[in-house]
């Protein structure tokens, strides 16, 4: 089975394991069917819509990306001034190096600015995107139907159905 000077007795060993270990998972998930897999669904009791305008969208496509981007900048440059501030506080100035004590208070000061800034502009687009939100939530739907017989949206849902199809037709004018 083994040839002298083509393959050592290890390399024998661990083709012989991995040919275990393969055996031994396809047996254990032979037994699976794994065309058809077994899906619970659980339905909705209702589910609320609300009317939005293109600007509205526009709106908060913008400032969801804003507050985000604010957010993250604002605290990447707080921790950096306070790593940088906190490297300062502990160690001595090197008075050989007075240009690294220099760029450390420079990179402290400003982190400091940058990330008040960025913190102050997350904060009010972050009430801005609420308040956008809040707006379309308290939007009230009006009546619907013509001009003497509104239907209100609480009425709609004991209405009949009509099944979806052809238009109907125009009644005949006598």
């Amino acid at each position: 089975m083994l040839k002298h000077g083509t393959k050592t007795f290890l390399d024998y060993i661990s083709r012989k394991s991995e040919y275990a270990l393969c055996w031994f998972l396809l047996q254990s998930l032979a037994p699976m069917n794994m065309a058809q897999i077994p899906v619970m669904r659980h339905g909705l009791s209702h589910v609320e819509t609300y009317d939005v305008t293109s600007d509205e969208l526009e709106r908060i496509e913008s400032e969801g990306a804003d507050v985000g981007f604010d957010f993250h900048i604002g605290l990447f440059c707080l921790t950096m001034a306070t790593s940088f501030l906190i490297g300062l506080i502990l160690s001595a100035p090197p008075p050989e190096k007075l240009k690294t004590f220099v760029v450390f208070v420079v990179i402290v000061v400003v982190g400091f600015l940058a990330g008040g800034i960025f913190a102050v502009k997350w904060f009010r687009s972050r009430r801005a995107f609420s308040e956008t939100i809040r707006r379309i939530r308290e939007r009230v739907v009006g009546p619907l139907g013509e001009k003497g017989n509104e239907v209100r949206p609480a009425e709609l849902e004991q209405l009949p159905s009509e099944e979806s199809g052809s238009p109907p037709e125009p009644e005949a004018r006598k």
